[in-house]
Protein backbone atom coordinates (compact mmCIF):
# COMPACT_ATOMS: atom_id res chain seq x y z
CA UNK A 1 0.00 0.00 0.00
CA UNK A 2 1.21 3.49 -0.86
CA UNK A 3 0.21 6.55 1.17
CA UNK A 4 0.66 10.22 0.32
CA UNK A 5 -0.63 13.46 1.80
CA UNK A 6 -1.66 16.86 0.48
CA UNK A 7 -1.20 19.95 2.65
CA UNK A 8 -2.27 23.53 1.96
CA UNK A 9 -0.24 26.73 1.81
CA UNK A 10 2.88 27.32 3.86
CA UNK A 11 4.62 30.66 4.44
CA UNK A 12 6.94 30.87 7.43
CA UNK A 13 8.83 33.80 8.89
CA UNK A 14 10.50 31.98 11.78
CA UNK A 15 10.80 28.19 11.67
CA UNK A 16 12.11 28.15 15.25
CA UNK A 17 8.64 29.09 16.46
CA UNK A 18 6.94 26.10 14.82
CA UNK A 19 6.43 22.90 16.80
CA UNK A 20 4.99 20.10 14.68
CA UNK A 21 2.96 17.80 16.92
CA UNK A 22 3.58 14.07 17.22
CA UNK A 23 0.15 13.45 15.65
CA UNK A 24 1.02 15.42 12.50
CA UNK A 25 4.49 13.87 12.35
CA UNK A 26 3.00 10.38 12.52
CA UNK A 27 0.96 11.12 9.38
CA UNK A 28 3.98 12.50 7.56
CA UNK A 29 6.12 9.52 8.53
CA UNK A 30 3.67 6.89 7.31
CA UNK A 31 3.28 8.60 3.91
CA UNK A 32 5.76 7.94 1.14
CA UNK A 33 5.10 11.35 -0.37
CA UNK A 34 4.03 14.53 1.41
CA UNK A 35 2.92 17.34 -0.89
CA UNK A 36 2.66 21.03 0.05
CA UNK A 37 2.27 24.42 -1.63
CA UNK A 38 5.24 26.74 -1.09
CA UNK A 39 3.34 30.02 -1.00
CA UNK A 40 6.16 32.57 -1.31
CA UNK A 41 9.73 32.71 -2.60
CA UNK A 42 12.68 32.46 -0.25
CA UNK A 43 13.91 35.82 0.99
CA UNK A 44 17.22 36.96 -0.50
CA UNK A 45 19.01 40.21 0.22
CA UNK A 46 19.14 42.48 -2.78
CA UNK A 47 16.19 41.09 -4.70
CA UNK A 48 13.63 43.62 -5.89
CA UNK A 49 9.88 43.00 -5.80
CA UNK A 50 7.98 43.02 -9.07
CA UNK A 51 5.27 45.57 -9.76
CA UNK A 52 1.92 43.92 -9.12
CA UNK A 53 -1.50 44.31 -7.56
CA UNK A 54 -1.41 42.92 -4.04
CA UNK A 55 1.43 42.31 -1.60
CA UNK A 56 4.87 41.02 -2.47
CA UNK A 57 5.72 38.40 0.13
CA UNK A 58 8.67 36.15 0.91
CA UNK A 59 9.58 33.61 3.56
CA UNK A 60 12.55 32.54 5.62
CA UNK A 61 15.54 31.01 3.88
CA UNK A 62 15.34 28.21 6.45
CA UNK A 63 11.97 26.91 5.24
CA UNK A 64 13.17 24.55 2.47
CA UNK A 65 15.49 22.65 4.84
CA UNK A 66 12.82 22.75 7.57
CA UNK A 67 10.29 21.15 5.22
CA UNK A 68 12.69 18.44 4.14
CA UNK A 69 13.65 17.65 7.72
CA UNK A 70 9.99 17.20 8.67
CA UNK A 71 9.15 14.85 5.82
CA UNK A 72 7.78 16.96 2.98
CA UNK A 73 9.32 15.77 -0.25
CA UNK A 74 7.03 17.18 -2.97
CA UNK A 75 6.71 20.96 -3.25
CA UNK A 76 4.46 22.93 -5.58
CA UNK A 77 5.63 26.36 -6.70
CA UNK A 78 2.53 27.01 -8.80
CA UNK A 79 0.95 29.95 -7.00
CA UNK A 80 0.36 33.67 -7.36
CA UNK A 81 3.35 34.65 -5.18
CA UNK A 82 6.09 32.48 -6.67
CA UNK A 83 7.31 35.34 -8.91
CA UNK A 84 6.87 38.14 -6.34
CA UNK A 85 10.61 38.80 -6.56
CA UNK A 86 10.96 38.06 -10.23
CA UNK A 87 12.78 35.31 -12.04
CA UNK A 88 15.81 35.74 -9.81
CA UNK A 89 13.68 35.12 -6.74
CA UNK A 90 12.17 31.98 -8.28
CA UNK A 91 15.58 30.61 -9.25
CA UNK A 92 16.94 31.32 -5.77
CA UNK A 93 13.97 29.48 -4.28
CA UNK A 94 14.46 26.47 -6.55
CA UNK A 95 18.15 26.35 -5.64
CA UNK A 96 17.25 26.45 -1.93
CA UNK A 97 15.79 22.94 -2.06
CA UNK A 98 18.13 19.97 -1.99
CA UNK A 99 16.26 16.68 -2.14
CA UNK A 100 12.59 17.32 -2.90
CA UNK A 101 10.53 17.03 -6.06
CA UNK A 102 9.52 20.47 -7.34
CA UNK A 103 6.62 21.08 -9.69
CA UNK A 104 4.50 23.77 -11.27
CA UNK A 105 7.06 26.50 -11.96
CA UNK A 106 10.32 27.28 -13.74
CA UNK A 107 10.78 27.28 -17.49
CA UNK A 108 7.73 26.69 -19.64
CA UNK A 109 8.65 23.01 -19.93
CA UNK A 110 9.28 22.63 -16.20
CA UNK A 111 6.09 24.44 -15.19
CA UNK A 112 3.78 22.31 -17.35
CA UNK A 113 5.64 19.03 -16.97
CA UNK A 114 3.68 16.54 -14.83
CA UNK A 115 5.53 15.02 -11.90
CA UNK A 116 5.49 11.22 -12.01
CA UNK A 117 6.22 9.35 -8.79
CA UNK A 118 6.58 5.62 -8.24
CA UNK A 119 5.72 3.47 -5.27
CA UNK A 120 8.72 1.88 -3.51
CA UNK A 121 7.82 -1.53 -4.92
CA UNK A 122 7.36 -0.11 -8.41
CA UNK A 123 3.79 -1.36 -8.67
CA UNK A 124 2.16 2.07 -8.97
CA UNK A 125 2.86 5.33 -10.72
CA UNK A 126 1.26 8.56 -9.52
CA UNK A 127 1.01 11.67 -11.66
CA UNK A 128 0.76 15.19 -10.23
CA UNK A 129 -0.08 18.38 -12.15
CA UNK A 130 0.43 21.67 -10.30
CA UNK A 131 -1.13 24.88 -11.62
CA UNK A 132 -2.65 28.16 -10.48
CA UNK A 133 -5.10 30.81 -11.56
CA UNK A 134 -3.67 33.64 -13.60
CA UNK A 135 -1.97 36.42 -11.70
CA UNK A 136 1.48 37.96 -11.96
CA UNK A 137 4.13 35.44 -12.97
CA UNK A 138 1.74 33.11 -14.79
CA UNK A 139 2.95 31.45 -18.02
CA UNK A 140 -0.15 31.86 -20.16
CA UNK A 141 1.09 32.78 -23.66
CA UNK A 142 2.89 30.12 -25.70
CA UNK A 143 4.18 32.70 -28.16
CA UNK A 144 5.65 35.53 -26.08
CA UNK A 145 6.62 33.68 -22.90
CA UNK A 146 8.45 30.62 -24.17
CA UNK A 147 11.78 31.98 -22.87
CA UNK A 148 10.43 33.28 -19.56
CA UNK A 149 10.15 31.72 -16.12
CA UNK A 150 6.87 31.45 -14.28
CA UNK A 151 4.17 29.07 -13.11
CA UNK A 152 1.61 26.89 -14.90
CA UNK A 153 -1.85 28.29 -15.61
CA UNK A 154 -4.77 26.18 -14.46
CA UNK A 155 -6.95 27.41 -17.36
CA UNK A 156 -4.41 26.92 -20.13
CA UNK A 157 -6.07 25.08 -23.04
CA UNK A 158 -3.26 22.52 -22.99
CA UNK A 159 -4.08 21.33 -19.46
CA UNK A 160 -6.69 18.97 -20.90
CA UNK A 161 -4.12 17.44 -23.21
CA UNK A 162 -1.63 17.12 -20.36
CA UNK A 163 -4.20 15.31 -18.20
CA UNK A 164 -5.17 12.90 -20.98
CA UNK A 165 -1.58 12.07 -21.95
CA UNK A 166 -0.32 11.76 -18.37
CA UNK A 167 -3.17 9.45 -17.39
CA UNK A 168 -1.98 7.02 -20.06
CA UNK A 169 1.38 6.74 -18.27
CA UNK A 170 0.27 6.54 -14.63
CA UNK A 171 -2.13 4.57 -12.46
CA UNK A 172 -3.41 7.59 -10.55
CA UNK A 173 -3.43 11.28 -11.45
CA UNK A 174 -4.18 14.28 -9.25
CA UNK A 175 -4.37 17.99 -10.07
CA UNK A 176 -2.97 20.24 -7.33
CA UNK A 177 -4.58 23.62 -8.08
CA UNK A 178 -4.08 27.04 -6.51
CA UNK A 179 -7.15 29.15 -7.21
CA UNK A 180 -10.31 30.70 -5.83
CA UNK A 181 -11.63 33.78 -4.08
CA UNK A 182 -9.86 34.52 -0.82
CA UNK A 183 -11.93 33.98 2.34
CA UNK A 184 -15.04 32.94 0.39
CA UNK A 185 -16.41 29.81 2.07
CA UNK A 186 -17.79 28.29 -1.11
CA UNK A 187 -16.15 27.84 -4.53
CA UNK A 188 -17.43 29.80 -7.48
CA UNK A 189 -19.54 27.68 -9.86
CA UNK A 190 -16.91 28.20 -12.55
CA UNK A 191 -14.26 26.46 -10.42
CA UNK A 192 -16.61 23.60 -9.63
CA UNK A 193 -17.28 23.12 -13.34
CA UNK A 194 -13.57 23.22 -14.24
CA UNK A 195 -12.49 20.77 -11.54
CA UNK A 196 -15.23 18.33 -12.50
CA UNK A 197 -14.07 18.69 -16.09
CA UNK A 198 -10.53 17.72 -15.02
CA UNK A 199 -11.98 14.52 -13.59
CA UNK A 200 -13.93 13.89 -16.78
CA UNK A 201 -10.62 14.21 -18.65
CA UNK A 202 -9.00 11.54 -16.48
CA UNK A 203 -7.89 13.04 -13.19
CA UNK A 204 -8.53 10.91 -10.10
CA UNK A 205 -8.98 13.96 -7.89
CA UNK A 206 -8.48 17.70 -7.63
CA UNK A 207 -6.92 19.22 -4.52
CA UNK A 208 -6.93 23.02 -4.29
CA UNK A 209 -5.64 25.83 -2.11
CA UNK A 210 -5.32 29.65 -2.16
CA UNK A 211 -8.43 31.08 -0.38
CA UNK A 212 -6.56 31.05 3.01
CA UNK A 213 -9.37 29.12 4.68
CA UNK A 214 -10.46 25.48 4.47
CA UNK A 215 -13.57 24.96 2.38
CA UNK A 216 -16.00 22.17 1.68
CA UNK A 217 -15.27 19.19 -0.52
CA UNK A 218 -17.34 16.80 -2.58
CA UNK A 219 -17.15 13.60 -4.60
CA UNK A 220 -17.75 13.65 -8.33
CA UNK A 221 -17.98 10.36 -10.23
CA UNK A 222 -16.34 8.70 -7.23
CA UNK A 223 -13.39 11.14 -7.26
CA UNK A 224 -12.63 13.71 -4.53
CA UNK A 225 -12.57 17.47 -5.11
CA UNK A 226 -11.21 19.72 -2.34
CA UNK A 227 -11.86 23.37 -3.09
CA UNK A 228 -9.42 24.72 -0.51
CA UNK A 229 -7.22 22.99 2.04
CA UNK A 230 -6.56 26.35 3.72
CA UNK A 231 -3.34 27.64 5.26
CA UNK A 232 -1.33 24.73 6.55
CA UNK A 233 0.74 27.37 8.33
CA UNK A 234 0.89 31.00 7.24
CA UNK A 235 2.87 33.18 9.63
CA UNK A 236 2.38 36.94 9.67
CA UNK A 237 3.79 39.82 11.67
CA UNK A 238 0.26 40.64 12.81
CA UNK A 239 -2.92 38.57 12.84
CA UNK A 240 -5.27 41.44 13.65
CA UNK A 241 -8.67 41.10 12.04
CA UNK A 242 -8.12 37.58 10.69
CA UNK A 243 -10.74 34.87 10.97
CA UNK A 244 -9.96 31.86 13.15
CA UNK A 245 -10.17 29.84 9.93
CA UNK A 246 -6.85 31.44 8.88
CA UNK A 247 -5.16 29.07 11.35
CA UNK A 248 -6.99 25.92 10.25
CA UNK A 249 -6.61 23.56 7.33
CA UNK A 250 -7.40 20.11 6.00
CA UNK A 251 -4.59 17.60 5.55
CA UNK A 252 -5.69 14.98 3.02
CA UNK A 253 -4.20 11.51 3.30
CA UNK A 254 -4.68 9.13 0.38
CA UNK A 255 -3.95 5.41 0.54
CA UNK A 256 -3.83 3.23 -2.56
CA UNK A 257 -5.69 -0.01 -2.09
CA UNK A 258 -4.70 -3.43 -3.39
CA UNK A 259 -7.99 -3.73 -5.27
CA UNK A 260 -7.05 -0.81 -7.50
CA UNK A 261 -8.94 1.97 -5.76
CA UNK A 262 -7.89 4.37 -3.04
CA UNK A 263 -9.19 5.66 0.27
CA UNK A 264 -9.19 9.24 1.51
CA UNK A 265 -8.85 10.40 5.11
CA UNK A 266 -9.17 13.98 6.30
CA UNK A 267 -7.14 15.40 9.17
CA UNK A 268 -8.16 18.77 10.60
CA UNK A 269 -5.02 20.79 11.35
CA UNK A 270 -4.71 23.89 13.52
CA UNK A 271 -1.82 26.28 14.10
CA UNK A 272 -1.50 28.28 17.31
CA UNK A 273 0.54 31.48 16.87
CA UNK A 274 0.71 31.81 20.65
CA UNK A 275 2.36 28.44 21.32
CA UNK A 276 3.71 27.76 17.84
CA UNK A 277 2.17 24.28 17.83
CA UNK A 278 0.97 22.82 14.56
CA UNK A 279 -1.30 19.96 15.49
CA UNK A 280 -4.48 18.01 14.85
CA UNK A 281 -7.71 19.85 15.62
CA UNK A 282 -10.01 17.46 17.49
CA UNK A 283 -12.74 20.01 18.20
CA UNK A 284 -16.22 19.11 17.02
CA UNK A 285 -16.82 22.73 16.11
CA UNK A 286 -14.36 22.61 13.22
CA UNK A 287 -15.65 19.26 12.00
CA UNK A 288 -19.19 20.66 12.05
CA UNK A 289 -18.05 23.79 10.21
CA UNK A 290 -16.51 21.77 7.36
CA UNK A 291 -19.50 19.40 7.32
CA UNK A 292 -21.93 22.31 6.93
CA UNK A 293 -19.95 23.69 3.99
CA UNK A 294 -20.02 20.27 2.35
CA UNK A 295 -23.76 20.04 2.90
CA UNK A 296 -24.30 23.37 1.18
CA UNK A 297 -22.51 22.04 -1.90
CA UNK A 298 -25.18 19.36 -2.08
CA UNK A 299 -28.04 21.88 -2.00
CA UNK A 300 -27.96 23.61 -5.37
CA UNK A 301 -30.26 26.51 -4.50
CA UNK A 302 -28.75 27.18 -1.08
CA UNK A 303 -25.28 27.06 -2.61
CA UNK A 304 -26.12 29.50 -5.44
CA UNK A 305 -27.94 31.87 -3.09
CA UNK A 306 -24.91 31.92 -0.80
CA UNK A 307 -22.38 32.57 -3.58
CA UNK A 308 -24.52 35.26 -5.24
CA UNK A 309 -25.10 37.03 -1.92
CA UNK A 310 -21.39 37.01 -1.09
CA UNK A 311 -20.49 38.26 -4.57
CA UNK A 312 -22.77 41.27 -4.14
CA UNK A 313 -21.32 41.91 -0.68
CA UNK A 314 -17.79 41.91 -2.13
CA UNK A 315 -18.63 44.35 -4.93
CA UNK A 316 -17.98 47.48 -2.78
CA UNK A 317 -14.50 46.13 -2.02
CA UNK A 318 -13.66 45.86 -5.70
CA UNK A 319 -15.16 49.30 -6.27
CA UNK A 320 -12.95 50.57 -3.45
CA UNK A 321 -9.85 49.29 -5.23
CA UNK A 322 -10.99 50.80 -8.51
CA UNK A 323 -11.89 54.05 -6.80
CA UNK A 324 -8.50 54.32 -5.10
CA UNK A 325 -6.70 53.89 -8.37
CA UNK A 326 -8.95 56.21 -10.35
CA UNK A 327 -10.31 53.52 -12.67
CA UNK A 328 -13.93 54.47 -11.97
CA UNK A 329 -15.17 58.04 -12.04
CA UNK A 330 -16.82 59.17 -8.82
CA UNK A 331 -20.19 59.76 -10.48
CA UNK A 332 -20.17 56.27 -12.02
CA UNK A 333 -20.32 54.40 -8.72
CA UNK A 334 -23.89 53.84 -7.54
CA UNK A 335 -23.45 51.20 -4.86
CA UNK A 336 -21.32 53.32 -2.51
CA UNK A 337 -22.29 56.65 -0.96
CA UNK A 338 -20.90 59.87 -2.46
CA UNK A 339 -19.05 60.66 0.78
CA UNK A 340 -17.34 57.29 0.76
CA UNK A 341 -16.51 57.55 -2.94
CA UNK A 342 -14.79 60.88 -2.43
CA UNK A 343 -12.91 59.48 0.56
CA UNK A 344 -11.64 56.56 -1.53
CA UNK A 345 -10.41 58.91 -4.23
CA UNK A 346 -8.70 61.29 -1.81
CA UNK A 347 -7.10 58.42 0.08
CA UNK A 348 -5.88 56.93 -3.15
CA UNK A 349 -4.25 60.18 -4.17
CA UNK A 350 -2.74 60.68 -0.72
CA UNK A 351 -0.97 57.35 -0.98
CA UNK A 352 -0.11 57.84 -4.67
CA UNK A 353 -2.13 54.79 -5.62
CA UNK A 354 -3.35 56.49 -8.79
CA UNK A 355 0.11 56.42 -10.34
CA UNK A 356 1.34 53.16 -8.87
CA UNK A 357 -1.52 50.72 -9.14
CA UNK A 358 -4.06 51.84 -11.73
CA UNK A 359 -2.70 49.55 -14.42
CA UNK A 360 -1.96 46.63 -12.09
CA UNK A 361 -5.42 46.70 -10.46
CA UNK A 362 -7.06 46.80 -13.87
CA UNK A 363 -4.85 44.04 -15.26
CA UNK A 364 -5.28 41.73 -12.29
CA UNK A 365 -9.05 42.03 -12.18
CA UNK A 366 -9.18 41.24 -15.90
CA UNK A 367 -6.62 38.43 -16.03
CA UNK A 368 -7.38 36.60 -12.79
CA UNK A 369 -10.33 34.29 -13.27
CA UNK A 370 -11.33 34.36 -9.60
CA UNK A 371 -11.56 38.18 -9.52
CA UNK A 372 -13.18 38.49 -12.92
CA UNK A 373 -15.79 35.80 -12.31
CA UNK A 374 -16.93 37.15 -8.97
CA UNK A 375 -17.12 40.73 -10.30
CA UNK A 376 -19.21 39.50 -13.23
CA UNK A 377 -21.45 37.55 -10.86
CA UNK A 378 -21.91 40.55 -8.58
CA UNK A 379 -22.77 42.91 -11.45
CA UNK A 380 -25.15 40.37 -12.97
CA UNK A 381 -26.99 40.07 -9.66
CA UNK A 382 -27.04 43.80 -8.87
CA UNK A 383 -28.27 44.80 -12.32
CA UNK A 384 -30.30 41.61 -12.96
CA UNK A 385 -28.44 40.76 -16.13
CA UNK A 386 -28.55 37.09 -17.20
Amino acid sequence: MLRFSFCGDIKLIDTEKIKVSDAVMSILKRCEYNIINFEAPVANVGQSPIEKSGPNISQSANVPVWLENHGWNVVSLANNHSLDYGEEGLLHTIDSFESVFLMGAGTWEDAYKPLVLSSPDGNYKIGLIACSHREFGCLHDDYSQKDKLGYAWVCHPKIDEIIVNTKKEVDYLFVFAHAGVEYLEQPLPEWRTLYKHFIDMGSDGVIASHPHIPMGYETYNGKPIYYSLGNFCFQKDSYDGLSEQWFRSIMVEIALCENGGFSVENHMVVYSPETGELGIDTSMGQHDHIFNMCQRLNDQQDYLDFVNKKAVELLPWYIKLFGWSGLIAINDIKEVSLKTRIKYRLKGRAFHRVDNTTKTHLLNNLQCESHRWIIERALNNVYKID
